[in-house]
C-alpha cells in the first residue's frame, strides 16, 4: 500500500474498491463521516466480556492496571491504553458474532461458535435476544424524521389529512345530490 509514502495509496490499483457500499456496510451513511451501527448501541455485559478468551485475561489485566496507575499517580498510562485497546476487539467481537447469528444464520455452524465457549452461554442467547430485538426495529438516528426535527408536524399533518378527507366526502354528496337533482328536474319537465 505505499509503505511511508501515504500519498501511494491514492495511485493503487485498491483504491478502485467500491468504497461508498462498504462504507454503508459498515455503518457509515457517507464518506462525510455520519455513522451509525445499531449493533454497537448494544452494550455487552461485563460478564460475557469476561468469558472470551481474549477477555479473560486482557479486562482483568485492564482493570489491574488502572487500579496501580490510580495508586501511583497516573503512571503506566501506555500500559492502560494498550490495554483498553485490546478489550475493544473483544467487545466488537461479541457485537458482530451476535449481528451475524442473527442477519446470516447460514453462518452458524462456524467453527468460532463451537469452539468458543463464550458463545453457547446463556448470558450470549440473552445478549442475542437483546440484539435481535434492536436490529429487527432498528432506527438510525442518522435517517431523517420530521416529527423529531419538528415536533407537531406529525400530528397537524394527521388533522389535515381527516379535515380533507371530510371535505372530499362532503363534496361526493354534493356532486351525487346535484346529479340526482338535475335528473329529477329534467324527469318533471319530460313529465310535463
Amino acid at each position: 500500500m505505499g509503505q511511508w509514502n501515504p500519498s501511494m495509496f491514492d495511485t493503487a490499483c485498491s483504491s478502485k474498491l467500491p468504497m461508498g457500499p462498504i462504507w454503508k456496510l459498515a455503518g457509515y451513511r457517507s464518506a462525510s463521516g455520519c455513522y451509525f451501527n445499531t449493533r454497537t448501541v448494544v452494550a455487552v455485559p461485563e460478564e460475557l466480556l469476561h468469558s472470551t478468551p481474549i477477555g479473560k485475561w486482557c479486562h482483568t489485566a485492564c482493570n489491574d492496571v488502572m487500579e496501580q496507575s490510580q495508586l501511583n499517580d497516573g503512571s503506566n498510562q501506555t500500559a492502560v491504553e494498550v490495554l483498553k485497546f485490546f478489550c475493544k476487539p473483544n467487545t466488537i467481537c461479541i457485537q458482530d458474532a451476535a449481528a451475524m447469528m442473527i442477519l446470516c444464520p447460514e453462518r452458524c455452524n462456524h467453527p468460532m461458535f463451537e469452539e468458543v465457549p463464550a458463545f453457547q452461554s446463556e448470558l450470549f442467547r440473552q445478549f442475542k435476544d437483546v440484539m435481535q430485538d434492536l436490529l429487527t426495529n432498528e432506527k438510525s438516528p442518522l435517517d431523517a424524521n420530521l416529527e423529531a426535527v419538528h415536533p407537531g408536524v406529525g400530528q397537524w399533518q394527521l388533522v389535515n389529512h381527516q379535515a380533507l378527507t371530510g371535505v372530499r366526502q362532503t363534496v361526493d354528496q354534493l356532486s351525487t345530490n346535484v346529479v340526482a337533482g338535475f335528473q329529477k328536474i329534467a324527469a318533471d319537465l319530460k313529465a310535463q
